[in-house]
């Protein structure tokens, strides 16, 4: 019985690997991100920390340099001190130092470069139009006073106040970057936990796919397989195991499936030769109670009628016909004993000729001579062997009902090309056919010539010159001898 096939595509680690694919696909992603986010809050606190918040520190020095340039010009004019003096240029020489510093810090931010270039240009502005003329005159001694000294002073502290507003201005601008690199960050880092939130939300997507798949997939079929395993091992044969889920249960299903046909084909080879070995057993029975029950009692009853016949010569003529009738039949019990007995038998050819002599004993009342010469066992294939057990089965069988012989002569001769089988009896020989050249027969004279004929062999019946009948059948060998 063939198993019932429902067998799905690919094998358990197919999908497993496939899961574990897109679970590392996710994980890469994520790291990939995380490592991009990482990066960029890395830069940015980095430069808010090595750049723009020193920028600003220098900025803001930057404009305190000013004021200090402006409070010692101013105390110069008003004092003529030189300590006055000497702040004001050592202020100077600060603010062209931090302009350097910061326009370095500051080279990669067009716009912090443009204001830088505007708080210089207003530095050099108010020095050059205010506190410089100033110190001249005082230097000079030509420092207006009076109304004079107050408008001019107004001139210088305007130019100062451009410049203290380009100053402010760029602390602006500085701390607007800062506040955006910060904004920066913060939106990569709420980025980076939306991804990971994402990132975990399908990762359980496809924890539970998965599981959903392997139950369809796998459990289902292994449980499904293992109560169908269950029940063949119970004894339930005529059960067919059905091949599906993935590869690796489709063929331990396979395994099963064509194990339970072994049994069951086992079983059936047994129930048949156990069947075969008991009608055997019954024919050999049968055949017992034959020959030494009503062969016997045949043979009895013949022996009185033939005393009869001794002693009342008026019944003599009825008495033999009657033991010739009698005879007949032990004859043709005989036959029926010998097809009783007669049971096909393993090994080699002669064994198995040996063993249908042996049992024609039975039939005939006596046994037939055997005689094998040459390698037959070792020449002769098995489809010729089968088929030259049926015609010596054949033969024997013939001569036990019809040739009332008393002996029996078989010889089964492997020549170089030909294997010869010839039958003689000594009894009263084959009927010869009205209108014909050949002697008679029946349908079984017919079988031995189509088996030879079969075979590329021929079949010869003739009388012997004693009075019986010769039965000479012969066919070909294989080119090479069998082992």
């Amino acid at each position: 019985m063939l198993a019932l096939v429902r067998a799905d595509r690919g094998t358990i680690r197919d999908r497993f690997t496939v899961a574990l694919a897109l679970l590392a696909v996710l994980l890469v992603v994520l790291a990939g991100f995380t490592v991009v986010v990482r990066i960029r809050v890395s830069h940015a606190q980095n430069r808010i920390d090595t750049v723009l918040i020193p920028a600003v520190r220098n900025v803001s020095a930057l404009g305190q340099a000013y004021a200090e340039q402006q409070s010692a010009e101013r105390g110069y004019l008003l004092t003529g001190s030189p300590a006055s003096l000497t702040s004001y240029t050592l202020a100077k020489d600060t603010a062209a130092r931090l302009e350097a510093t910061v326009a370095v810090q500051l080279r990669e931010d067009a716009a912090a470069t443009r204001l830088l270039a505007a708080v210089s240009a207003a530095g050099q502005a108010w020095q050059a139009r205010g506190a410089a003329p100033e110190i001249t005159a005082k230097q000079d001694g030509t420092l207006p006073v009076g109304a004079a000294l107050v408008l001019a002073m107004a001139a210088s502290h305007a130019l100062f106040g451009q410049l203290s507003n380009a100053t402010t201005t760029l602390q602006h601008h500085l701390g607007d970057v800062i506040a955006a690199e910060v904004n920066t960050a913060a939106d990569a880092q709420s980025a980076a936990n939306i991804a990971a939130a994402a990132t975990v939300g399908s990762t359980v997507l496809v924890g539970v796919a998965a599981i959903a798949v392997y139950r369809r997939s796998v459990a289902r079929p292994l449980a499904h397989l293992l109560d169908q395993v269950g029940t063949v091992a119970a004894g339930h044969l005529d059960q067919p195991v059905e091949v599906s889920g993935p590869e690796e249960l489709a063929t331990i299903a396979r395994s099963v499936e064509s194990m339970r046909s072994r049994i069951l084909a086992d079983t059936a080879e047994a129930a048949a030769r156990d069947e075969q070995l008991a009608v055997r057993a019954e024919s050999d029975r049968i055949a017992r109670d034959l020959h030494d029950v009503v062969i016997q009692r045949l043979f009895a009853s013949g022996l009185r009628l033939l005393s009869l016949s001794n002693h009342h010569p008026e019944v003599a003529v009825e008495s033999r016909e009657l033991v010739d009738e009698l005879d007949a039949s032990i004859r043709e019990l005989r036959a029926v004993i010998f097809g009783l007995t007669v049971h096909q038998v393993t090994g080699g050819l002669s064994d198995r000729v040996q063993s249908l002599v042996h049992h024609s004993e039975r039939s005939l009342g006596f046994l037939p001579a055997l005689s094998v010469n040459g390698p037959v066992d070792e020449v002769v294939d098995r489809a010729t062997a089968d088929q030259v057990v049926p015609v010596v089965g054949e033969l024997l069988t013939n001569v036990a009902r019809h040739a009332r012989a008393s002996s029996v002569s078989v010889l089964l001769d492997a020549g170089s090309d030909r294997l010869r089988l010839v039958v003689a009896d000594d009894g009263v020989g084959m009927p010869v056919v009205s209108g014909t050249s050949g002697l008679g027969g029946g349908r079984g004279l017919a079988n031995l010539h189509a088996r030879a004929e079969a075979l590329g062999g021929t079949c010869h019946v003739r009388r012997s010159e004693d009075g019986g009948t010769v039965v000479e059948w012969s066919v070909p060998l294989a080119t090479s001898p069998v082992t």
